[in-house]
């Protein structure tokens, strides 16, 4: 089989104004990176560099993501997922359209029939016979292999996905030429299919589906086979067809157009607009999104061609470290030391170009948009965004974008990707000693787990941890204190406990413990005071007890 390939534009080159430096950038990666190595991870490499091989990551993230395709060719299935795990899966669970969905025949156009006294199964077959392709829903919700890929994926590309299987009989197809809202790898499991991958077009206001003419010889083909993966930014025309065999591929989803400029504007927008408002009350309205279901985002869509940096994430096209630095800061008081100040000046960068694009064209000046209550037209949008409240609201959005990379799953797939915390590890650290295990003996209990912490107990922040801070409902009062999103759960913080907070749970700021181990008594506030927010942090599985290091004379012993 052929290295990896891909096609398209390489890396765009827009930033041509000096950027301020990230003064600590390197240095907070690396920070960042011995925080990742704290709790035990399994040997061989991980699944990005499974799903990219030959390619390295690093080769991968400078090159290729957020900007191009790419099929990388494996010689066996990354995942055991078999043909007779999905039959038992639609016998037990039914055919219902969250197991599994029938999709309209890609040549007819007409829905599936099946017959009245069919059982679930037999109508999945049936429809599979007669051509129809197929989506299994929510695959991580009964394949373990799903589930493992799912999580691993997230925590290795910071932003939430999601994992579909499809189907395709033989001499059938999916859709017809085009583009998704997220980005995609697909990963081939069984059979073989053939796909023409023709580049991106920003226009999924046709319903995601491109012109006759946008498909043409020029299109490069790939034919997937089993084990083999390809990765498809958001926008990317394709069409895939399989010929005298089945395919069974995984489709799992990088929700990244949340995070991009064209999204986060959104946010932008609203808050400069309205300094009123709150980061959790925006998420609820489900304004940020980037799909052309309402006049501002079909405005911002039309700009995508005009400046591509909009189809970025914050420093996408200049640092590998974006989306780790978007997604994973505690709070505004975590961010990556000069990483602010090189985001406002790409804000105001695209900020200019927007204003430009509008200022040619009379079709996008006249645009009639809505912020909330406001209407406004796309002159006074662009000119909006020149404004100081603009660049004001940036830290706001980059919060929004944050509480959403962790809030974005539904409850139940929350608890599935952020599953409840293994507290086993940090039970046996709690008990180690001879004199803590006699003392545990007598009746400890988890809920006190706070009471036997020591000054010398090490802690450090567990690494599947997703924690955000917001401190925007804080009074001075005290009676709001701030709310800590741990995973599924949200804690109060009072203004005492936040210092404490920060150290243990940042990753970023000087002032934290960088995801580093650090001992009880180096909390701030003192171990006696943080003991209560400590107890919350360890069962909610943001922290973990470490065990004691060896002393030299062990360590001389052990050898």
């Amino acid at each position: 089989k052929p290295s990896a390939q891909g096609g398209g534009p390489a890396r765009d080159g827009r930033e041509t104004a000096a950027m301020p430096p990230l003064r600590a950038a390197a240095a907070a990666a690396a920070v960042f990176c011995a925080a990742e190595r704290l709790q035990p991870v399994a040997a061989g490499p991980g699944i990005l560099e499974r799903l990219i091989e030959p390619m390295a990551p690093e080769e991968f993230l400078a090159s290729v993501y957020e900007n191009d395709w790419a099929y990388f060719p494996h010689n066996e299935s990354l995942l055991p997922i078999s043909l007779t795990q999905v039959s038992e899966w639609i016998s037990s669970q039914g055919d219902g359209e969250s197991v599994v969905e029938v999709l309209p025949h890609a040549v007819t156009h007409r829905k599936y029939r099946p017959p009245p006294s069919a059982g679930a199964l037999e109508r999945v077959q049936g429809a599979f016979l007669q051509g129809f392709s197929m989506v299994i829903n929510s695959l991580h919700r009964w394949s373990e292999p799903g589930l493992r890929l799912a999580q691993e994926l997230y925590a290795a590309m910071d932003l939430p996905v999601d994992v579909y299987m499809y189907l395709t009989p033989p001499h059938s197809l999916s859709y017809g030429l085009h583009n998704d809202v997220m980005d995609a790898w697909m990963v081939q499991l069984q059979g073989s299919k053939r796909w023409k991958i023709c580049g991106r077009n920003p226009a999924p206001w046709n319903g995601g589906h491109a012109a006759k003419g946008e498909m043409n010889s020029s299109c490069p083909e790939v034919t997937m086979r089993g084990g083999d993966v390809m990765y498809l930014p958001f926008y990317t025309l394709h069409k895939a067809i399989t010929t005298d065999e089945l395919s069974m591929h995984l489709t799992v989803n990088i929700e990244r157009q949340y995070y991009v400029w064209a999204t986060l504007l959104i946010a932008v927008l609203h808050k400069a607009a309205n300094a009123a408002l709150k980061v959790e009350r925006f998420l609820g309205s489900g304004e940020l999104r980037m799909e052309g279901e309402s006049a501002l985002e079909v405005f911002l869509m039309r700009l995508l061609r005009k400046e591509p940096r909009l189809l970025r994430m914050p420093l996408g096209s200049s640092r590998t470290e974006a989306s780790r630095w978007l997604a994973r800061p505690l709070c505004r008081d975590d961010l990556p030391d000069g990483y602010l100040e090189a985001v406002l000046h790409e804000f105001r960068g695209i900020a200019s170009a927007v204003s430009d694009a509008v200022a040619s064209s009379k079709k996008l000046k006249r645009t009639e948009v809505r912020l909330g209550s406001l209407g406004l037209s796309g002159e006074k949008v662009a000119k909006l965004l020149l404004e100081e409240r603009a660049v004001a609201a940036v830290p706001w959005a980059l919060e929004v974008a944050r509480l959403h990379a962790v809030q974005h799953f539904g409850s139940d797939d929350l608890q599935r990707f952020l599953p409840v915390p293994e507290l086993f590890s940090t039970l046996a650290a709690a008990r180690s000693g001879v004199e803590a295990a006699a003392k545990a003996d007598s009746g400890a209990s988890v809920r006190g787990l706070g009471q036997a912490l020591s000054s010398a107990t090490r802690l450090g922040r567990r690494r599947e941890a997703r924690a955000v801070l917001l401190l925007e409902d804080r009074t001075a009062d005290g009676r709001a204190p701030a709310k800590l999103h741990v995973n599924s759960q949200v804690l109060e913080v009072t203004d005492e406990q936040l210092p404490a907070a920060k150290f243990c749970l940042g990753l970023f700021a000087a002032s934290s413990a960088s995801g580093r181990p650090f001992r009880a008594d180096q909390v701030p506030g003192g171990l006696e005071a943080s003991r209560p927010l400590l107890q919350r942090l360890l069962v909610a599985g943001a922290l973990s007890i470490l065990p004691l290091e060896a002393s030299p004379e062990a360590a001389a012993a052990g050898n």
